[in-house]
């Protein structure tokens, strides 16, 4: 999916879709849930970025990669389940989130490498899981 210019509030990802690609939604400020369904794989660089009015996102269990930027600037979201076969998770992707109180990682999951991606995040009251993650940086809870 490379961009969405529609006026719904409320999506889901059509099937056959295997990556939302960068940029593809960011900006949209009518856009309040979106519901990525297990066939997509990727979530690429700022694709949901400056989503302002964004307060829920359903990740599907394919999603292996979460790009830099990808929910960044996201004010209205408040939680993210990190799904089970997610490898990556780009710098900055739920970066300036006030509203994000909650953060589930699938107890499954084997996050292969995180940076700063909860950047300014001071809200975060309940990050479950983060430990089966293989390399957790130093800076993944900066200013948290």
């Amino acid at each position: 999916l490379v961009s969405y210019t529609g006026t719904e509030s409320d999506i889901t990802i059509p099937l056959g879709i295997s990556s939302i690609g960068k940029d593809a939604f960011s900006g949209n400020n009518t856009l309040t849930k979106v519901y990525i369904p297990d066939e997509v794989t990727s979530i690429d660089y700022a694709a949901f970025e400056n989503c302002k009015n964004l307060e829920k996102v359903v990740i599907g269990d394919g999603v292996k990669s979460i790009g830099s930027a990808a929910f960044s600037g996201c004010q209205s979201l408040k939680e993210i389940n990190i799904p089970r076969y997610t490898e990556t998770i780009g710098s900055g992707s739920f970066a300036a989130c006030p509203n994000l109180t909650d953060i589930n990682v699938n107890e499954k999951t084997k996050i292969s490498f995180v940076l700063t991606v909860f950047y300014i995040q001071k809200t975060v009251r309940h990050f479950i899981n983060i430990l089966q993650a293989d390399l957790i940086p130093h800076m993944i809870f900066q200013s948290l």
